[in-house]
């Protein structure tokens, strides 16, 4: 610790060093993979060092999804956890915009005017109907935990960068870890829960609930899920 009690991390010599800031999240900080530009490092922040059990929570949950055989376009691939100048990290895919920078926050397009209301909506009930229908928890449904990406044609999609899984490794995480039925209905619960909260977000309050028929049938022809 420090002379301010806050805990500190001295690097080992075979540390990777991070030098470029790609973000800021209350928990973590995400930095460029010093040697290879499409990864990215996901970082606790030293002084919420308590905050280390997110990324061990998000390696095991994405790693338990690969047990699953489940990938889709919606989830970053994840590599490995390592040590770094600035703490332990995990290593992550670096999901990037058409521009070639890191992809912004569906939030923050929204802010810009670069994405209409309509048109995040189209994407959020895309994304949230492969969530519901493969069971796959997203526990902090929030819209700065998305970010936009495109495909090879043009076509955005939403990938989810954070809030994957759980916020403690509890028993209630490891039974929907081991129990695909509980994971799935607390997958669709979470859903349920949050979707009116995002709809108010958007000021579109009156659209169709997430993964119901209605919400699936107003999806455009060209947002065919994707698994």
């Amino acid at each position: 610790m420090d002379s301010t009690g806050r805990a500190t991390s001295t690097a080992p010599p075979e540390a990777l060093n991070l030098a470029t800031l790609i973000g800021t999240g209350n928990q973590r900080e995400c930095w460029q993979h010093p040697l290879d530009p499409s990864l990215c490092i996901k970082v606790s922040r030293a002084e919420r060092s308590a905050d280390l059990l997110e990324n061990a929570l998000e390696l095991h949950y994405l790693q338990h999804l690969n047990t699953r055989k489940l990938t889709s376009q919606h989830l970053p691939k994840i590599h490995q956890p390592v040590a770094t100048s600035k703490g332990h990290g995990i290593v992550v895919e670096l999901i990037r915009g058409r521009d070639g920078q890191a992809a912004q926050t569906l939030e923050r397009m929204l802010h810009s005017g670069a994405i209409s209301q309509l048109e995040a909506l189209g994407l959020i009930t895309e994304m949230l109907h492969w969530l519901h229908k493969n069971g796959v928890i997203w526990n902090d449904v929030n819209l700065c935990n998305v970010v936009v990406a495109h495909t090879c044609a043009g076509r955005p999609y939403l990938v989810i960068v954070d809030g994957l899984g759980g916020r403690r490794y509890d028993l209630r995480y490891r039974l929907r870890c081991k129990f695909k039925f509980l994971e799935r209905w607390t997958a669709r619960r979470k859903i349920n829960q949050h979707f009116p909260k995002i709809l108010a977000y958007l000021g579109l309050s009156d659209a169709p609930p997430a993964g119901s028929k209605a919400a699936s049938a107003a999806l455009p022809r060209r947002a065919t899920v994707h698994h």
